[in-house]
């Protein structure tokens, strides 16, 4: 009886680690992404899932091989893993399809309204207390995506609403990873995600074997292509990047509440637009980088509220 509580006791929080693996994993997605949209211009959605899941799935098995860490792939739950897999595989399709015809400004901007939706579920699901402060941080987050979205209401694009969707199963998905994957080894969560995302890859191209060639394919229509060296090395590094990201984020979420982890993803909003600029010649106008700022703001102030509630619990801290 007492080896069977102790194996349910669950793992204490690790504040510092999970910071600094947000912030890592962070920097890493949004590099990644650009190089992604980069590589939209030639692959097909199903071909780009597919081809980065085979790459990704080979380095993680290199590790665990080379580090002795197989043992690591075993899950405790696979009910839950199973659904966050889905989840996530879900937000990554509808992200790719959104970043293949949106600037990446755009789609960066409207997912993250993922962090305000991560305050409402956080606070429902995971029973996590919210104040004032991180209520009006995350409406201040949120408006300052408007101003990066910027959307003309006279002639919406239902195109633009996809990264919001995202931004919305996105924060379910890491909330979900809080309250029931807590205790899964970061490994065993990557590894299963990516087995996942080669799924759905394969069932995409399986499908688009049976559909007649389109004389003006699209993203997800086009035909699997040969791919010239310098993209096949992006796709791989990609699919590397993909593997850390997952890893390090997952272990952000397990080791630290929702609401203080979600604003440091904020960070990769400069990074995005940034890269936009030097590689796309996307130019956020001035409204936009205000709402950048806005957001950056919203999530340092989170940050700082979740510090000083922290502090009020220590002994030696008295009003």
């Amino acid at each position: 009886m007492s080896a069977q509580s102790e194996t349910m006791t669950l793992r204490p929080d690790r504040t510092g680690f999970a910071i600094l693996m947000i912030i890592f994993g962070t920097s890493t997605v949004a590099c990644a992404d650009l190089a992604t949209k980069w590589l939209t211009n030639n692959l097909s959605l199903w071909q780009l899932q597919s081809m980065r899941s085979v790459f990704g799935l080979c380095f993680l098995l290199i590790v665990l091989v080379a580090l002795r860490k197989m043992s690591s792939l075993k899950v405790i739950n696979i009910e839950a893993l199973f659904f966050r897999s889905l989840l996530m595989t879900i937000t990554y399709l509808s992200f790719f399809t959104a970043l293949a015809v949106l600037p990446i400004a755009m789609v960066a901007g409207g997912f993250f309204s993922g962090p305000l939706f991560m305050v409402l579920i956080a606070s429902v699901m995971l029973k996590e207390k919210i104040g004032v402060w991180r209520i009006m941080s995350a409406v201040g987050g949120f408006m300052g995506v408007l101003l990066i979205l910027q959307p003309d209401f006279t002639q919406l694009d239902p195109m633009l609403f996809l990264p919001v969707v995202c931004g919305f199963i996105y924060a379910m998905t890491q909330a979900f990873t809080r309250k029931y994957c807590k205790n899964e080894d970061p490994m065993a969560v990557s590894f299963w995600l990516t087995v996942m995302f080669l799924q759905s890859g394969l069932l995409g191209l399986i499908v688009l074997s049976f559909i007649p060639p389109s004389p003006d394919p699209g993203f997800f229509t086009r035909p699997v292509v040969m791919l010239p060296m310098p993209q096949l090395l992006t796709l791989l590094g990609i699919a590397v990047a993909s593997v850390v990201m997952h890893f390090s984020i997952a272990a952000a979420y397990q080791n630290a509440p929702a609401t203080l982890v979600a604003p440091l993803e904020y960070l990769y909003l400069p990074i995005a637009i940034v890269g936009g600029y030097f590689f796309f010649d996307e130019k956020p106008n001035n409204i936009a980088l205000v709402g950048v700022l806005i957001v950056i703001a919203a999530g340092l102030i989170i940050t700082w509220r979740e510090r000083k509630m922290a502090q009020q619990f220590e002994p030696t801290n008295h009003y």
